[in-house]
């Protein structure tokens, strides 16, 4: 993997060391001049164009976001055995992982700032048909229901059943009512980094998509591609 990671110029890798997280495609790099680096392991080079232009958008909207650096052929990613890899400068901050402190209302107060920010830049994002729609009906019947269907030994199957089946009743209704506009679909305090109290960065767009989306109050403008929140928003 040393060798591969000449396809970036960066200096003399040091070490390469696994990230902990779900999936278990990340890694830290480090360089002799004490740089360092993620290096994570992409779906196909569609996914990674798509998020190339969703956070250089973003970037220049004035977010903190990891933008994928360009290979030494001039693109976002670089191939290896047919996988697809991105390698992004590690962003400044810590993620919080003490919420329950004296200090959680400030915590919360700041993720709460920051989301909103986040959220106000993506209403103007006018690029929706790159990322794809969330279909949020399917992923509760094609996905949700047969994983519970399947752990019959552990789990109700009929009652939470029941209750799926009409979760993606009420969504089949809701999709033709609720505005819609890109959404990060991931965002926890893991994917958030502060410096002090300063936003450091917002991490992995991978899974954005345009979803629905659910307002306080009653809905008086929206369409299918795009929802304007009121002046006082957030």
């Amino acid at each position: 993997m040393t060798g591969f990671l000449s396809k970036w110029r960066i200096a003399q890798v040091v070490s390469i060391e696994p990230i902990a997280s779900y999936w278990g495609r990340a890694s830290w790099v480090r360089t002799r001049d004490g740089a360092v680096y993620v290096l994570k392991e992409r779906e196909g080079e569609r996914q990674v164009r798509r998020e190339f232009a969703l956070v250089e958008w973003l970037r220049g909207r004035g977010l903190p976001v990891a933008v994928p650096l360009e290979s030494v052929d001039g693109e976002p990613f670089a191939e290896r055995d047919g996988r697809v890899f991105c390698l992004y400068a590690r962003l400044p901050g810590e993620s919080v992982e003490d919420h329950y402190d004296d200090a959680a209302e400030g915590k919360a107060r700041r993720h709460g700032e920051a989301i909103g920010r986040l959220h106000a830049a993506l209403c103007d994002w006018e690029g929706e048909g790159d990322v794809g729609l969330l279909d949020l009906r399917g992923a509760v019947v094609d996905w949700a229901l047969p994983r519970i269907s399947a752990r019959g030994d552990v789990l109700e199957v009929d009652r939470l059943s029941s209750i799926g089946e009409g979760i993606a009743r009420d969504l089949e209704r809701l999709e033709g009512v609720l505005p819609r506009h890109l959404i990060h679909r991931d965002i926890n305090p893991s994917n958030m980094l502060f410096v002090g109290e300063e936003l450091g960065g917002i991490l992995d767009f991978d899974m954005a998509r345009v979803g629905m989306i659910f307002p306080r109050g009653p809905v008086t403008h929206h369409s299918r591609r795009r929802w304007s929140p009121s002046p006082t928003w957030p």
